[in-house]
């Protein structure tokens, strides 16, 4: 059986993280429902602010397009990247509201009753390990990237369509443009629900050691 402990990149990260002071996290517990989902919430918040952020970024350009060419395409265009930033807004908004209030709450259960020791999923993980913790911190971040990546698929889409009903050429470098970025999307969340899935191994090995 492969032994994850004994890896050496494994063993420098654990070192790592343990130099960072993760006894800063001792007031939680995400082997709790609250901890879990607080986490969960905190992870999808952080993430939609760079997507708003770079919604509106898009919606400007288009917006600065339509001001100097004219064309009511791209109003509409800049106007649909507006309202896809500020739903993306939103969710940050109440997803940090309901990490915030989902902590706060788990806090109260660790001062009240202690930390479990007793992990989640039929006793197969334990999430209060550094190896838990970054897994529930990936899983929502790699989602928000598929979603993200889904957007952009849509994009190219209308462009396509667009270049079919109209016959403008330059559209179609457009759809392509926005067909390689929803691509790097999908790496990316390929990547991430690739390490949060190699973590969840990880992390249930250590659990297996423990029982042993």
């Amino acid at each position: 059986m492969l032994n994850f402990e004994n890896q050496p990149f494994i063993k420098y990260l654990r070192l790592t993280l343990a130099n960072q002071n993760m006894n800063k996290l001792d007031k939680f517990d995400f082997n709790r429902t609250t901890g879990i989902i607080g986490l969960v919430f905190l992870s999808l918040g952080i993430s939609f602010i760079f997507f708003s952020i770079a919604y509106i970024t898009e919606g400007v350009g288009w917006l600065e397009a339509f001001i100097e060419e004219g064309d009511q395409d791209f109003q509409g265009i800049s106007q649909n990247w507006f309202i896809g930033g500020g739903i993306s807004i939103g969710v940050v908004i109440i997803s940090m509201f309901l990490s915030l209030y989902l902590l706060r709450k788990n806090v109260g259960e660790v001062e009240e009753n202690g930390s479990t020791p007793k992990s989640n999923f039929m006793n197969l993980f334990n999430f209060n390990e550094w190896s838990g913790i970054i897994f529930l911190c990936l899983v929502p971040v790699s989602f928000s990237f598929f979603f993200s990546g889904f957007i952009y698929q849509r994009e190219a889409i209308f462009w396509e369509l667009s270049a079919q009903s109209s016959g403008i050429i330059w559209y179609l470098y457009e759809a392509s443009a926005w067909r390689t970025d929803a691509m790097g999307m999908f790496i990316i969340a390929i990547i991430e629900i690739s390490l949060a899935a190699f973590l969840l191994v990880y992390n249930w090995n250590l659990v297996k050691k423990v029982k042993l």
